[in-house]
């Protein structure tokens, strides 16, 4: 298990939160935790990008360029269920950017982008 630098930083309409931390990068996997303490998980997949939050906060959103997939956020009991269009995503060596809109009954609740940057981090 590698550890990397990452800086993550999503934007919406409501929101914008920007944060560094360490996180563990295996398998096309990268794990971290949130300042709230809530773990997220970002998989890395040929075409697609999955990312789950496990904590207080429960969520799986799927991007994919090719179609419109379903996604879930749920806290403190209540679920919210999306269909998710992505508009944009790119991965690439130590950054992935995803701009997507969230749908719900066919009209637009949200539009966000996410971005991550990593690099190794050197072992002392």
């Amino acid at each position: 298990m590698n550890k990397i630098k990452l800086e993550f930083k999503i934007t919406s309409q409501e929101s914008n939160v920007e944060f560094s931390t360490i996180a563990e990068y295996k398998d096309n996997r990268i794990k971290f935790e949130d300042p709230d303490g809530i773990l997220n998980y970002i998989i890395i997949k040929d075409e697609t990008i999955e990312y789950y939050k496990k904590g207080e906060i429960d969520m799986k959103y799927k991007f994919d360029l090719d179609k419109v997939t379903k996604g879930y956020y749920k806290v403190m009991g209540t679920e919210f269920d999306f269909e998710i269009v992505t508009n944009e995503l790119r991965i690439e060596e130590e950054k992935i950017v995803i701009m997507y809109d969230l749908y719900q009954d066919q009209e637009r609740v949200n539009q966000s982008t996410i971005s991550l940057v990593y690099e190794s981090k050197e072992e002392s």
